[in-house]
């Protein structure tokens, strides 16, 4: 983040809005959303009563102030416009809900997307639990239809749909590496981590070691509470901030499926597809949607993590 932190106006929005929207909408109030730690999250108020909603990734809109990350490393910064659209694409191609993606700008690290008018399932779930319920329960679908999406590999869905392999050979020592160098910057500041290093350290291997090879992998979230999931005017759930999203391991795949995945099967498969989540809503501006249908990537990765 930048010292100097600049929130955007309007005016600094409308082309963004222009080419999301076509030419005869126009944003006449932004408002930034709480949280986005990591991007800028903007409500465009448009001339007609409608709304969208703007996403910026700048270093002026990340509170982080981090180097760039390497989406190879399991554990890097997720955020950025590249780790957005292939989750977006990925959740989409599965059949889980996530804000229609209405247009990609690139050269301005931003993107435009439907707003969600239903508020927040933490607000639905305090105020009437038994109301909230169809919504769980539909919430409670799509967590299966992520699990039901499975890959060879580890790793960021950015990284796997592109063809890339993350980094370590299997996700136990991946974890156990950064556990590692947690205890041991932690206790540098700590003396009673440091008194205790070694015997963490001994703890952190033993668990790691006693972790059976596993040679199939699940879609997560990755960051998923009640406040990433808001709801839709009907009252459906609708996943957000998706920059997250990665495949870990599964417990325990059959045989029939060690064999395939052994046998060199590449990519996320067993995934379901709802072909009409994708494309962009009515009223979107003219090529919109043309980098969205062309974006089905299914490259998978070249490894297995096992």
């Amino acid at each position: 983040m930048t010292e100097n932190r600049q929130p955007r106006t309007v005016a600094d929005l409308v082309p963004l809005a222009r080419a999301a929207l076509g030419p005869h909408r126009r944003p006449v109030a932004v408002t930034r959303l709480r949280g986005g730690s990591k991007k800028g999250v903007y409500r465009l108020r448009l001339d007609d009563g409608g709304t969208a909603i703007a996403y910026v990734w700048s270093p002026d809109e990340d509170y982080w102030a981090l180097p760039d990350a390497d989406p190879r490393d399991p554990f890097s910064h997720a955020s950025g416009l590249g780790l957005f659209t292939a989750a977006h694409d990925r959740l989409t191609a599965t059949g889980v809900r996530t804000p229609r993606l209405l247009h990609v700008a690139p050269e301005a690290a931003a993107a435009v997307v439907e707003d969600m008018t239903g508020g927040s399932l933490e607000d639905a779930l305090r105020r009437d639990p038994e109301a909230a319920g169809p919504a769980l329960r539909e919430l409670a679908e799509s967590l299966r239809a992520l699990h039901g999406c499975r890959s060879a590999a580890h790793g960021k869905v950015a990284v796997i749909d592109n063809g890339g392999v993350a980094y370590g050979d299997a996700c136990a020592g991946v974890v156990a590496g950064r556990a590692l160098s947690d205890i041991a910057e932690t206790a540098v500041r700590d003396p009673r981590i440091a008194a205790a290093r070694e015997r963490l350290e001994d703890a952190v291997r033993s668990l790691a070691d006693a972790v059976r090879p596993r040679t199939e992998h699940s879609l997560v979230h990755g960051e998923l509470g009640p406040d990433h999931v808001l709801l839709d005017a009907d009252g459906r759930p609708v996943l957000i901030d998706i920059e997250t999203p990665a495949a870990v391991p599964v417990r325990d795949a059959s045989e029939p499926r060690r064999r395939a995945v052994a046998a060199g099967r590449r990519g996320f498969s067993r995934c379901r597809t709802h072909a009409s989540d994708r494309g962009v809503q009515p009223g979107a501006g003219a090529g919109a949607g043309d980098a969205l249908t062309a974006r089905h990537r299914f490259h998978g990765a070249t490894a297995s993590a096992s």
